[in-house]
């Protein structure tokens, strides 16, 4: 019986998992939240759930509830018809087998609605920005086509707390820079914005953004 409980919480383990997968790759871009409605569709203040996906997230914390229960009663009706000795080690994977799967299921969907920045659908929470950096970027020629003009970028870097994750990069327009900077330091300052290189105007006058 010991080991038929294990096999169940194995195969519970990967139905989760795939299930939890399969939630988070069917998000849908536009369930990102922009600050404030500035459309760049780099900031966000958190990833909303639709209201699909809270039907679902709601069916599956009662499915695991409902298995959970008919597993622990068909466990305690069979013990009681068979005399078969319930061990506590049998009685704690009963219990913890729904509250496992309801964790593993919640646990990640709240992380999604943490406030955050976006970058090429990987986000950042706040907490776990260590800083974020900010330089003009200097468009050559061959790149005329996909930038209106030269010295008319910033190149935005985010770099997180955890050495062993990737810094994100990103490019805005100058006119929509300050405007950025503005709305993400209203909403969180937690982590420095550091400004470096030599800032220039777009009609070429020396100068600060700032």
């Amino acid at each position: 019986m010991h080991i038929l409980l294990i096999l169940l919480v194995g195969i519970v383990t990967l139905f989760v998992a795939a299930a939890l997968i399969q939630t988070i790759r069917r998000r849908r871009p536009d369930e990102a939240v922009v600050l404030d409605g500035l459309k760049l569709n780099i900031v966000s203040r958190g990833m909303k759930l639709s209201p699909a996906q809270v039907k679902k997230d709601g069916r599956l914390k009662v499915g695991f509830l409902g298995a959970g229960l008919v597993i622990l009663t068909g466990t305690l009706v069979a013990t009681l018809i068979t005399g078969m000795t319930l061990t506590l080690s049998s009685i704690f994977l009963l219990i913890w087998l729904p509250v496992y799967s309801l964790l593993v299921i919640k646990v990640p969907m709240l992380l999604l609605t943490r406030e955050a920045w976006v970058v090429d659908e990987r986000r950042f929470p706040f907490e776990a920005i260590k800083c974020i950096e900010a330089e003009p970027v200097s468009v050559g020629h061959e790149m005329r086509g996909m930038f209106d003009e030269s010295w008319a970028y910033v190149a935005v870097t985010i770099h997180p707390r955890k050495k062993w994750s990737k810094k994100a990069l990103f490019c805005v327009h100058q006119d929509d820079y300050e405007q950025l900077k503005d709305i993400a330091r209203s909403q969180s300052r937690d982590y420095p914005w550091e400004e470096t290189g030599t800032w220039q105007k777009t009609d070429g006058a020396n100068g600060s953004l700032t």
